[in-house]
């Protein structure tokens, strides 16, 4: 049985690939991640990251969406704002590249005024107008 810290289970993110196969595959920060599922978004671009990351290794994960649905979290689909916004975050990016993913969570979180949850580490560095919660 798995302890929920009562903080983290009233905040809600948006949930990025890392913070989620991280939680998928019990990698540490898993915990961080499962208390914050119920009432985070994830993306259709992210969903579709994940999906694709299980296809590559040969793992049918089809159902991924609806099991996370079932956890609490909402599909949250990627919008011409969030295009926009998204090519808006390359200018933060001085350290280290974000991937197309990466600016695409960003982006919605940024719509949604919401933190990202990420493993990510190095997205603490940047200089981001988004909230940024480190799962480890």
């Amino acid at each position: 049985m798995r302890l929920v810290n009562p903080v983290l289970e009233q905040l809600r993110y948006v949930l990025d690939a890392s913070a989620v196969l991280a939680f998928d595959r019990e990698e540490p920060g898993s915990m961080v991640v499962e208390a914050a599922l119920n009432g985070s978004v994830l993306s259709t671009v992210t969903l579709a990251e994940v999906v694709f990351r299980y296809a590559r290794e040969g793992v049918d994960r089809s159902t991924f969406a609806s099991d996370l649905e079932q956890l609490g979290v909402r599909i949250e689909p990627f919008t011409a704002q969030d295009a926009a916004l998204q090519a808006k975050l390359h200018p933060f990016d001085t350290k280290r590249s974000l991937s197309l993913g990466d600016r695409c969570c960003l982006a919605v979180a940024q719509r949604l005024g919401r933190q990202a949850l990420t493993a990510d580490r190095y997205w603490g560095e940047l200089n981001l107008p988004i909230g940024i919660q480190l799962i480890r």
